[in-house]
């Protein structure tokens, strides 16, 4: 039986090709060349595998929430996180050093994407639980001058 977490199956062989044991995977991207794999989850933790080997190319805990969303940027440069507390993380993806922090307390991060060219981060926020009161706010970052 196969741990759970994240398994890279080769469909034409019928067969795995690694797996990275994380019970705690809330959310998965690629990166946009495919060479990437970053998930997130409720353990608060980052990953960043080798999508051909599953190799651990960087993990963080440094979220004090569990992860909720995770995009990478057009270019593959920067990683953005998202959690449950409100924070958004930006990362630089060679190194794995944290290189922003923004804080939006008292709403959770439901949904990340970065636009096609990259120069913004459109950010779903909204309540935790079924408030019918409580309504999502979207938010738009300018990054057009934001280097890594």
């Amino acid at each position: 039986m196969t741990q759970p977490g994240l398994v890279l199956w080769d469909i034409s062989k019928r067969r795995i090709v690694w797996q990275f044991p994380d019970s705690f995977i809330r959310n998965l991207v690629y990166s946009p060349d495919g060479s990437l794999i970053a998930t997130c989850g409720t353990n608060r933790m980052v990953h960043i595998v080798n999508a051909v080997d599953g190799s651990t190319r960087f993990q963080s805990t440094n979220h004090r929430a569990p992860v909720r969303t995770i995009a990478f940027s057009p270019d593959g440069r920067l990683l953005a996180t998202g959690a449950d507390d409100g924070t958004i993380k930006f990362w630089h993806v060679a190194t794995g050093q944290e290189l922003l922090e923004l804080q939006n307390p008292g709403d959770g991060v439901r949904h990340l994407e970065f636009t096609d060219d990259g120069d913004r981060l459109i950010c779903q926020l909204g309540r935790q639980g079924t408030d019918p009161a409580s309504s999502d706010r979207i938010l738009i970052f300018d990054g057009s001058r934001f280097e890594p």
